[in-house]
């Protein structure tokens, strides 16, 4: 009896094992190959969902409960496929709880700690020049030397495990070379690629941001591409963030040549600048929806730009206690990388001049320098920041939350706006800080303003040591929660 299949999937829907043997049965299970795509994608969806509408640290027995309506049926089909005893193959790479015990470890591995697996994906240095000179026809050694050092800061840094050398991604290579002659790139290089393939999904965002560390190492790297230590693990009863993340391609190993040790902390980084703007905006996306350009802010940077700008980042989010000072300046951060051309980074060390963190530093090239010091101010019951507002004061502006429920209340962010600028300053707050400061809202501010003048002073010292020193403008923001102070700062 022959079927369409339309006929097959009415018949079959919701039966994988009887499905499967049907398909077996004419063509011998010894030739019938398996391939189980994106497996992971319900388990993915459900884990998500959970680490959006829960701040609080979910375990492995949550994780469990809540996805058993999607672990239910992966046990029935992977069993399934192993009694068949046919080939298949699984791509999925969300390590699900509870499908450890199924005793299918046998029958998989994990290819991206193989070093054939890399090879198989290879496209290195020399592919690339061999592919500018054999399909877009460069002689001109300069020329070629100038695409390749392009390429290697927007497309290059991929390493897996016992890599010999770093690869560049094929599909913005394939993507390069095919605009090469069209957009003219022997006389212009573009300023960015970008790979409409290459897309941080929500799922993938909500799982990375829930844990704070991961959050604020991921987007320090996306600002300025330095790499910080973390642990691959292979498997394991709670997602990890950073296994995940690698294994996507959004992390990558930031040396050549390793072995696998899950016991073993690595130095990873987010591999190329293609992938660092993709990030942050993936980042930014989700925080607020509002991706209109900051470019008034950036070609003219003044307390009113810079105050418009911040009104429209302040409307579309989620205010709460979960929050925090690192996520606040990133948001702000990751608006100006990904909307312009400019550079910005958190950087510690302004040029060579040792110092203290800056906390948002941008390159308008051939324009100027800006300096941003950015402080947040929170209120809650277990915030971890000493920058925090009085147990009174929360409460008389109606800003308490509760250990269930972090969301703060509309009626008290509505009040906290419609405060004058002297009765906004004057809110008391625990922070007690250096010497002379502390206690209000304006002593926080002047603190902020006192160390934006430090900042601006050592950046005026590198600028004062290069060839074309660049002026040097700076900004205190002070926020607390969805209201944000602006000061400007001058030097004297």
């Amino acid at each position: 009896m022959r079927m369409t299949s339309v006929e097959f999937y009415e018949n079959y829907k919701g039966k994988s094992d009887m499905a499967l043997r049907k398909i077996a049965k004419p063509v011998g299970h010894e030739k019938l190959m398996i391939l189980v795509d994106e497996f992971d994608r319900a388990p993915m969806d459900m884990y998500a969902k959970m680490c959006k509408y829960n701040t609080h640290a979910i375990n492995s027995a949550d994780v469990e409960l809540a996805l058993n309506p999607v672990i239910n049926p992966l046990k029935e089909f992977l069993y399934t496929l192993k009694c068949l005893r046919s080939r298949y193959y699984i791509t999925g790479i969300f390590t699900v709880p509870s499908l450890g015990d199924l005793s299918i470890d046998n029958e998989k591995s994990n290819l991206t700690h193989c070093v054939s697996f890399a090879d198989a994906f290879d496209m290195t240095e020399e592919n690339v020049r061999h592919g500018l000179r054999l399909v877009v026809g460069v002689t001109n050694k300069d020329e070629e030397d100038r695409a390749v050092e392009f390429l290697q800061r927007a497309a290059n840094g991929y390493k897996f495990f016992r890599a010999t050398e770093p690869m560049f991604n094929p599909q913005l290579i394939h993507q390069f070379l095919k605009a090469y002659k069209r957009e003219g790139y022997a006389i212009n290089l573009p300023t960015r690629i970008s790979d409409e393939n290459q897309v941080i999904t929500n799922n993938q965002l909500q799982i990375a941001i829930h844990d704070k560390e991961i959050t604020r190492s991921l987007l320090n790297n996306c600002l300025d591409g330095q790499p910080f230590a973390t642990r691959i693990i292979r498997t394991r009863d709670k997602p990890s963030a950073e296994t995940y993340l690698f294994q996507l391609g959004v992390l990558s190993l930031n040396d050549t040549g390793l072995t696998h040790d899950e016991t073993k902390e690595v130095d990873v980084l987010v591999p190329n600048l293609s992938v660092r703007r993709d990030y942050a905006s993936s980042f930014l996306e989700y925080m607020q929806s509002d991706l209109r350009t900051p470019f008034a802010f950036m070609e003219n940077p003044t307390k009113v730009a810079l105050e418009n700008r911040l009104g429209e980042l302040m409307k579309s989010r989620q205010w709460t206690n979960a929050q925090n000072e690192v996520e606040s300046q990133f948001v702000v951060a990751a608006d100006m990388f990904v909307n312009s051309t400019v550079r910005v980074g958190v950087e510690r060390r302004p040029g060579n001049i040792k110092g203290k963190k800056i906390d948002i530093r941008v390159l308008v090239t051939d324009k100027h320098v800006i300096v941003i010091e950015y402080k947040v101010v929170k209120a809650g019951h277990d915030s971890d920041e000493n920058q925090r507002l009085h147990m009174e004061e929360a409460k008389r502006l109606g800003l308490v939350t509760t250990e269930y429920d972090e969301v703060y209340p509309a009626t008290g962010l509505r009040k906290l706006n419609s405060l004058s600028v002297d009765e906004f300053l004057s809110i008391g707050t625990n922070y007690q800080g250096k010497t002379g400061y502390g206690g209000t809202v304006e002593k926080i501010h002047q603190q902020g303003i006192d160390q934006v003048l430090d900042y601006m002073r050592k950046e005026k010292k590198h600028q004062d040591s290069t060839d074309n020193p660049l002026p040097i403008v700076g900004f205190n923001i002070t926020q607390v929660i969805n209201r944000c102070h602006v000061s400007q700062v001058f030097l004297k």
